[in-house]
């Protein structure tokens, strides 16, 4: 399906069709989280900065609730800078509980999870090693500080019969969770960030000047790609279960703090074939200065330099011996540097999709290199803008 793919590659499968089984909602974290909501749970379709400590170490953390009651999120270690996806479920135990499981490691690679209760105000709990022998608390709190960005989340879903009205038809489902900047962000602020927005998502070029409309319109245009492609592919006489097509795309935050606004867009979908398909992007937005960071903005991107500094960290990952070459274990024999990356309060991370250095079955790969290894790289402006 070329159209669904291109749609979908350049970012703009965010939505869902609007004309089956349509559902959107919206929900805010304001600049203060009320507290006389504090103790109740985390609203559906709410995004929410959480700050405090682990072990006593200070951590911020990010946390998205989508319309389906799943989350996307991570948090880091304020003195590493280092961002750790996490994968939240529901337990049993209690309204508010929840496991939360760290994404660290490839492979066979045990990972450490908390037993925490997650609030509209605060989450608590107990941070549990891999091994189980070491326990700590947790005691994040909602925390917006200035120089962050308020913001709303907007949801929709759908599912498409292929062939409306007949039984049995294949389908699709479609899903997008958006974050955009609340009506009590700073009007500026918000007007570059929806500006950066839309260029990301192609609405400049259809016309659009609203991110929402200009979804409404990729929608109109995934219900008749879907429809045509695969109604080509349909085959009367057999299951067709491999025309049962997804589409999905959630933005989550790295980074909102001191005038930046880090943003993950994960898009992933299914067209057929053995498997779907995902991966994430960013966009590094720097509010002060009303500018997207990209990669050659950041630093002079010298080849030899930063493949070596990232060997060294895909080594670190993958578990890979020194002496071992790198195309033993993943599908590459030197990484080199892409420009999908993003910046936190410490370093700057190299992100990788499936495929891209190593086999799918091991996912996404992160590779974070520190400020302090990238000295001679950095460029002056971005050194003066994290204040190095």
């Amino acid at each position: 399906m070329n159209r669904i793919t291109t749609l979908l590659l350049a970012g703009m499968l965010l939505a869902s069709c609007g004309n089956n089984n349509h559902k959107g909602n919206t929900g805010t974290q304001s600049a203060a989280v009320e507290n006389t909501n504090a103790d109740a749970p985390m609203p559906v379709n709410s995004y929410r900065r959480f700050s405090g400590t682990i072990a006593g170490q200070p951590v911020v953390m990010h946390l998205v609730e989508m319309d389906n009651g799943s989350f996307m999120g991570n948090y880091y270690y304020v003195k590493q800078g280092r961002s750790i996806d996490v994968y939240v479920v529901k337990d049993s135990t209690g309204t508010n509980n929840y496991t939360v499981e760290e994404q660290v490691g490839k492979g066979d690679v045990a990972n450490a999870h908390w037993n925490a209760t997650i609030t509209n105000g605060a989450i608590k709990g107990k941070w549990l090693s891999a091994d189980g022998k070491k326990t700590y608390d947790i005691d994040l709190k909602t925390e917006l500080p200035a120089g962050s960005m308020p913001l709303e989340v907007y949801s929709d879903r759908d599912s498409l019969a292929l062939f409306p009205g007949k039984k049995g038809t294949p389908s699709a489902d479609i899903s997008f969770t958006l974050l955009l900047p609340a009506e009590d962000a700073n009007k500026e602020d918000a007007a570059f960030v929806k500006t950066t927005l839309l260029n990301v998502l192609g609405c400049d070029s259809m016309h659009e000047t609203d991110i929402k409309s200009c979804i409404k319109r990729s929608i109109q245009e995934y219900a008749g790609s879907y429809r045509s492609d695969a109604g080509e592919l349909y085959d009367s006489t057999s299951e067709n279960a491999s025309l049962n097509y997804y589409s999905a795309s959630v933005f989550n935050v790295i980074f909102n703090e001191d005038g930046w606004l880090v943003l993950q867009n994960t898009s992933s979908s299914y067209e057929g074939g053995a498997h779907g398909n995902y991966g994430s992007s960013y966009l590094n937005l720097d509010l002060v200065n009303k500018k997207e960071w990209k990669l050659e903005d950041i630093m002079t991107v010298d080849s030899a330099a930063l493949s070596a500094l990232l060997e060294t960290e895909a080594r670190s990952l993958f578990n890979i011996p020194a002496k071992q070459k790198l195309g033993e274990s993943l599908l590459v024999d030197k990484i080199d540097a892409n420009g999908n990356v993003y910046v936190t309060n410490t370093g700057i991370t190299f992100h990788y999709v499936p495929y891209e250095i190593a086999a799918y079955a091991f996912g996404e790969s992160d590779l974070f290199i520190p400020y302090s290894k990238l000295s001679n790289l950095l460029k002056p402006e971005f050194k003066k803008r994290m204040k190095l």
